[in-house]
């Protein structure tokens, strides 16, 4: 297996990708029901919040690992997920919808990452983004907006990639370096760390979830999908497949 870190695919992924959000039906006159509003606008504003950290002391630490092709591609997937906060945001705006100034769960991830090595940064990040996908793909079918409908399906594409980058991170830069003990150590905090957020988020959002037909078992098999997906990155033999196969990451999660 090559071992060489390659970051340029990552960069012009990224780049190509920028314009993305132009394309969606943003003159939809859809208005959200007081049911569905009551349903998503709580989860919104958590996530909305969610994606707009500057990444500074992400930055720093990979600035430190001294790799200048993936800090490139580190910042222009930082861009990426500010710019989900911003088309959140839009939506929102357009709703009427006040966004979040501060929430525990932002506040917790980014304590963890900010007080751990650059390996630990990434396992938390990866954990933020296999909740993400289950959300999204739970705010997908809760809502009748077609211009939500198509930024949560956007949004899963994209999460789809954010979660072999981080493979591909993890795999390449950091592994190398750390012994298997730390390794196994690492992933069980990590299945703690997914678990326990994510329990707590399908507790505080439970009605988005049951009007999206999720019920308990379906939430677990969700998490376990995305996290059976993660494993069967991390052991192939390449983790970096053509976009134009993951258009499944669009489609529900089982």
């Amino acid at each position: 297996m090559d071992t060489t870190p390659d970051f340029s695919f990552w960069e012009q992924y990224f780049i190509g990708r920028q314009a993305r959000f132009t394309s969606l039906p943003w003159p939809d006159e859809y208005r959200l029901t007081p049911l569905e509003r009551a349903h998503v606008a709580p989860a919104l504003r958590r996530f909305q919040r969610g994606e707009s950290s500057d990444g500074a002391q992400l930055l720093a630490q990979a600035a430190a690992l001294g790799h200048p092709g993936y800090l490139a591609a580190l910042r222009l997937f930082i861009k990426e997920e500010q710019t989900h906060a911003s088309v959140l945001g839009r939506f929102m705006h357009r709703q009427g919808m006040r966004k979040a100034k501060t929430d525990w769960m932002d506040t917790v991830f980014r304590w963890l990452r900010h007080r751990s090595g650059l390996a630990n940064a990434i396992n938390t990040l990866l954990v933020a983004e296999t909740v993400s996908m289950v959300f999204y793909s739970a705010l997908e079918r809760a809502t009748r907006s077609p211009l939500l409908q198509a930024i949560c399906q956007q949004i899963l594409v994209d999460e789809e990639m954010h979660l072999r980058f981080q493979v591909y991170t993890r795999r390449y830069l950091l592994r190398p370096a750390t012994g298997a003990g730390r390794r196994l150590w690492h992933r069980m905090l990590s299945a703690v760390l997914l678990f326990g957020s994510a329990g707590l988020l399908r507790l505080q959002h439970g009605a988005l979830f049951r009007a999206a037909g999720y019920d308990f078992y379906d939430f677990i098999a969700g998490l376990w999908l995305v996290r059976h997906r993660l494993r069967t990155l991390e052991t192939g033999s390449d983790p970096v497949v053509p976009p134009s196969l993951l258009a499944r990451a669009a489609v529900a999660l089982y």
